[in-house]
């Protein structure tokens, strides 16, 4: 119980020689029920990000000790009441999650490194990238829209990912889009009003 809950969830990657590395953090967005994953936003809230950072690297350690190597993400809920903040462990996912791809994706466009002080992406001018992603945007009428039409109009609207700014939209899964009028996105940026201005376009 609490008055504020989330469900934040942290990626690790532990390597042959049992070195662990904390990867990223996450606000997962759910469905309505609070079961299914849509998306992720990115970094997760500053309030216990740093605490869930710590959380998945002793868990990191404690699976590199059983011979576990490899990614790893770790799902929590977290209750805020006034100022008391209670996290719990959900769960262990010994893959490659819903988070991976958007942050590779980041990463690499972007040309950053996470910062294990702050819990962002940090590209060559110090600047924090954030991101926000969705796999699940589901709408009939997508399917009456080709793929070169909607890039088109995407570009046409200054959306797209744009190298010198480190901002834009990076859509996914197109394929599934004149089937099942589904489509997924990574927006990426250096501010949060920039991402809601994205998202909103």
């Amino acid at each position: 119980d609490g008055e504020q809950k989330y469900s934040p969830s942290a990626q690790v990657f532990i390597d042959p020689n049992g070195n662990v590395e904390v990867l990223s953090t996450h606000e997962q967005i759910l469905d309505e029920t609070g079961m299914t994953f849509l998306g992720s936003v990115f970094p997760a809230r500053k309030v216990y990000r740093k605490e869930i950072m710590e959380h998945a690297f002793n868990m990191g350690q404690t699976l590199a000790s059983k011979g576990i190597c490899g990614m790893f993400s770790a799902d929590f809920m977290v209750a805020i009441n006034e100022n008391n903040v209670e996290i719990f462990l959900i769960e262990i996912n010994l893959r490659k999650g819903g988070t991976t791809h958007p942050y590779q994706t980041a990463k690499r466009v972007t040309d950053s490194n996470f910062d294990h002080i702050t819990g962002y992406l940090m590209d060559k001018s110090k600047n924090k990238i954030r991101y926000i992603s969705n796999d699940n945007v589901v709408k009939p009428s997508l399917k009456n829209i080709k793929i070169e039409n909607l890039l088109e109009l995407a570009k046409k609207a200054n959306l797209l990912f744009d190298s010198k700014t480190n901002s834009g939209v990076i859509f996914h899964m197109l394929q599934a889009m004149p089937e099942f009028g589904k489509l997924g996105y990574t927006i990426i940026a250096r501010s949060d009003k920039k991402i809601g201005l994205l998202e909103k376009s």
